[in-house]
């Protein structure tokens, strides 16, 4: 795929259609006809460095770049070209599709024995949604939480609350020296505190996080999966997006597959992200990917970039998408996804704190 880039030419496309009429009459086999392209690639890039003498200079400024499997991918958005005791040529957005042609003998010279590997190259992103709430604490920060309060508390002065319990009580010492005194009807300190315990016991707390104790029967039921689709579920830890084809048992990050479209692979995550929903909003977390799923199938290899993405917004779009998804724990994974290396790759990158 690396030196295929003159078989979109004329004379290329011409060849390749009288070469698709000889397998159809079955002239030729696919093998012979992939062996007469390679041969056409190495031809045209020996013409090119041996017969053409036109030499062109170019500077320009560059907007986004790309090295894979030997191939640069440069896009200028501004370039001038000049030939020697010519003008300059000014042009704009322009694409170059480089690879070194030096060792292109020796890439055909391996594939005459054995088939090249097919390459694929997706972006996959891994949308979070970070806790919204703290988590409980656990035995050794409530001790030390209790600690660092009786600590203040020694420390620190009267509140105003104290000060004012304490003028209450120098009232009330007067009151009972001086018997003939008018009796007030004033709110102390005490009653106020009364008052606001009361207030307190009658206040209903907002639920920290969604329960999901489910029984049996109804784990079994669409109850659970609906569950599972709340964002608002689990607030106090981290819940990741997955997804899957309709009634199928495989899940997955959002994936989408490398288009000569996409300038680099960021922009490929954000095409992946657009997929699930063009309502769904969510911040990259950089342009360098996090990691890297690779497998191989017979002659295919197939390579999976992972980029980090933060959920902001449009979850509840979701729901009228083609597929299913689901929002889980990172603990969770290992229910789902049952492929170990996809779930050790995507182990190593998602943290649960």
């Amino acid at each position: 795929m690396n030196y295929e880039v003159y078989r979109n030419t004329t004379l290329g496309n011409t060849l390749q259609e009288c070469l698709d009429e000889m397998i159809q009459t079955n002239q030729i086999t696919e093998r012979l006809a992939n062996r007469v392209l390679k041969e056409f690639d190495k031809s045209v890039n020996n013409a090119l460095a041996t017969r053409v003498k036109t030499r062109y200079t170019f500077k320009g400024t560059l907007g986004t770049y790309r090295f894979c499997d030997n191939v640069w991918t440069l896009l200028f958005r501004q370039i001038e070209f000049k030939e020697s005791q010519q003008d300059k040529i000014v042009a704009k957005n322009v694409k170059f599709v480089a690879c070194d042609g030096k060792i292109l003998s020796t890439v055909v010279s391996k594939s005459d024995s054995k088939p090249a590997a097919q390459v694929k190259l997706h972006a996959s992103v891994c949308i979070e949604r970070m806790p919204v709430i703290t988590c409980d604490m656990n035995d050794l920060e409530n001790r030390y939480s209790n600690l660092i309060n009786e600590i203040n508390v020694r420390r620190s002065l009267l509140s105003n609350h104290e000060l004012r319990h304490l003028k209450d009580l120098e009232r009330a010492k007067k009151k009972r020296d001086k018997d003939d005194e008018q009796d007030l009807v004033i709110e102390t300190a005490v009653d106020y505190e009364d008052k606001q315990l009361k207030q307190l016991e009658s206040f209903q707390f907002a639920k920290r996080k969604t329960s999901r104790g489910f029984d049996k029967e109804i784990a079994e039921t669409d109850n659970k999966k609906l569950l599972l689709q709340n964002i608002d579920n689990i607030l106090d830890k981290k819940l990741i997006l997955l997804v899957s084809e309709p009634n199928s048992s495989v899940w997955q990050l959002p994936i989408v597959e490398l288009n000569l479209e996409d300038a680099s692979l960021r922009q490929t995550a954000e095409r992946a992200v657009r997929g699930l929903n063009e309502k769904l909003e969510v911040d990259f977390m950089g342009n360098a990917p996090v990691g890297l799923y690779k497998f191989k199938k017979d002659s295919l290899v197939e390579k999976q970039y992972f980029f980090k993405a933060h959920y902001k917004s449009g979850a509840q779009h979701l729901a009228s998408s083609k597929f299913d998804f689901v929002w889980i724990r990172k603990d969770e994974l290992k229910d789902f996804i049952k492929n170990k290396d996809y779930l050790a790759c995507l182990n190593n990158f998602i943290l649960d704190f």
